[in-house]
Parts: C-alpha cells; structure tokens; sequence
C-alpha cells in the first residue's frame, strides 16, 4: 500500500544547505525500504567565495540521489537520505481495510545536496 499521511519539515542547515524531514505512516512490509540506503558518515565542505557546499561521504559508500518534491511546493530538492527509522511499537489493526496489518509511524531525514531545480 505504500505510505500515506506524509507531511514534510524543512529546516535550515550548514552553509545553506536544507534539512528535509518526511513523517508518516506505512505498512511492515516498507520498513525495509525506509532504513536501508541511509548516509551516516559525511561532511559539508563549504565553497569559497560561493554559496552552498559540497557533500564529502567519510564511509566509502555511493549514495543514492533522491528528488523530493513536496506536494505544497513547486520546486523538487536532491538529497541524499541521512536517517530512516519507523517505529516498531504497534498494534495490529483489528478492524477496517488494514484488519490484520500493522500501521508504523516513520521518519526519515534528508540533505539537501546541489541545487534544487
């Protein structure tokens, strides 16, 4: 079924840049999909005499590029997504569409990275 009842929160961040948090709802079976493919180790790096910075990944890994686009906003940011958790403690839905489903609550935290388009 996907996520559902996603509202999002743009905070200011370094040299800037954004932080984009997306909050909701989702089955068990998108759990996976949320935490994987998470950033934890990187640093912004500032160019001189521009605004904005430079992503530098301090764990060796290749991060996958997300374009996020709120519904609200007419413009689309890259990012790349450095948290994804859900939370684990729910009860099974005992009645309605879902009767038998668990229904989590997530968040996930995104960077912004070069510029939003």
């Amino acid at each position: 079924m996907g996520k559902w009842a996603i509202q999002y929160r743009k905070e200011p961040a370094e040299y800037g840049s954004y932080v984009l948090e997306e909050t909701g709802l989702c089955l068990r079976a998108d759990v996976v999909a949320i935490e994987t493919g998470v950033l934890t180790r990187f640093k912004l790096i500032p160019i001189p005499n521009s605004k904005g910075a430079v992503l530098k990944v301090l764990d060796g890994s290749n991060p996958i590029i997300y374009s996020i686009k709120p519904s609200t906003y007419d413009r689309t940011y890259p990012c790349v997504k450095i948290a994804g958790f859900v939370n684990p403690f729910a009860a099974a839905q005992d009645g309605g569409p879902l009767a038998g489903q668990t229904v989590l609550l997530y968040t996930v935290r995104y960077q912004t990275v070069g510029v939003p388009s």
